[in-house]
């Protein structure tokens, strides 16, 4: 295997500096989701075609037909389509849509998660809702709504949408009794109506939660444990193809199963909490959380045991000894104040990563404001 690590990555500039939370790629172009825009970028040149600056924040992205879906802060899902229109002030609003998880009246969480299989949209936010969509010609028609948890203590951290599988991976620190990652059955055709459910229901029973039985509802196919020694862990991340399924969680482990059967392929730890997986092509990247050097990508080809570290340079401190000196607040996950600013610190934490269809490119960012590409198609 190549090493990675003597290859240094190609820096991308975007229009403005921000610090980016997702990437996504689609065919012949990508895109980023920062904390002021979308843009969208052709693969062949690295140059932005479009971007949209009144979606806000975007924490999720995907691409879904002809359009691009981002789930922003403010707790909708922006919809975008990629024509050819402008208007005199580089805008377009043909196929402008914005899908909420929650009504208008009520409080809005954060999209954190956000994945699409054909005409299927899927989305998560902090606040435990799951809302899936059709996204045809005509419009967008709802079609299921889904509770992470029946109090909703529990935030969506990651979906994975292949066929009529949907895959829920969510964080709850600690607040509950089940496993954290869960499988569902999609209905083959289009629900009269939305209906809700959770997936913490005893015995297929959802009288708790006031529900009647709904026949259109998808149906709870497979809890997962990620690590059997803490089975009720948070899951941060997960990727799926059409024949395997990788989730990461807060404390390090990464497993893989079947996507068919979910018999387990392989587990095994990066040695801190993972933030982000990327699956394409049989290669699976996983970003561990963390400061300088361990801050980086973990590349994985073939077996587990084979991972190479990519470190992106980091962004350096533009005045101060410490986060004082730029003003970033510390980070907490699971409870702990992570040690190092994740701007200033020698290495840089990386909140998403992607790889091309082929799995011959791989894209990463987070918070040094920086895109950064590999070319990964050397490797044997």
């Amino acid at each position: 295997m190549a090493d990675f690590q003597q290859q240094p990555p190609t820096r991308i500039k975007l229009r403005r500096d921000a610090i980016i939370h997702a990437i996504a790629f689609h065919d012949e172009m990508y895109a980023v989701g920062d904390d002021e825009a979308l843009t969208v970028v052709d693969a062949r040149t690295d140059h932005s075609i479009r971007r949209f600056e009144e979606v806000g924040t975007v924490l999720s992205v995907c691409f879904v037909g002809d359009r691009v879906a981002a789930g922003t802060l403010r707790g909708v899902v922006s919809l975008r389509k990629m024509c050819d229109h402008e208007t005199w002030d580089g805008r377009c609003s043909c196929g402008s849509d914005e899908l909420a998880l929650a009504p208008a009246g009520a409080d809005r969480a954060g999209v954190r998660a956000i994945a699409a299989f054909e005409s299927r949209l899927a989305a998560g936010d902090a606040a435990g809702r799951v809302c899936v969509w059709y996204v045809g010609e005509a419009g967008t028609q709802p079609l299921f709504s889904l509770r992470a948890a029946k109090d909703r203590t529990c935030a969506v951290e990651a979906l994975a949408l292949e066929q009529t599988s949907l895959v829920v991976a969510r964080s709850a620190l600690g607040a509950t009794q089940v496993p954290l990652l869960s499988a569902w059955g999609l209905h083959d055709d289009t629900p009269p109506e939305v209906s809700w459910s959770s997936d913490e229901e005893e015995d297929g029973d959802a009288s708790d939660d006031g529900d009647e039985f709904d026949p259109w509802h998808p149906s709870l196919t497979q809890r997962l444990v990620v690590n059997p020694t803490s089975e009720t862990v948070d899951v941060h991340a997960v990727a799926r193809s059409s024949t395997m399924l990788v989730a990461g969680a807060s404390d390090g482990s990464v497993a893989a199963w079947d996507a068919a059967t979910f018999e387990v392929r392989w587990r095994g730890s990066v040695g801190a909490s993972v933030q982000a997986l990327a699956l394409a092509a049989g290669r699976v990247v996983i970003v561990p959380i963390g400061v300088g050097a361990a801050a980086a990508p973990v590349y994985i080809s073939g077996a587990f045991a084979d991972r190479v570290a990519l470190a992106p340079p980091a962004r350096k401190p533009m005045g101060g000894a410490n986060c004082d000196g730029c003003g970033t607040p510390a980070l907490v996950w699971d409870g702990s104040v992570q040690q190092g600013c994740p701007v200033c610190s020698a290495g840089t934490v990386v909140n998403a990563c992607a790889l091309a269809r082929d799995g011959k490119r791989l894209l990463a960012g987070g918070y040094d404001r920086s895109l950064h590409a590999w070319d990964l198609s050397s490797d044997q």
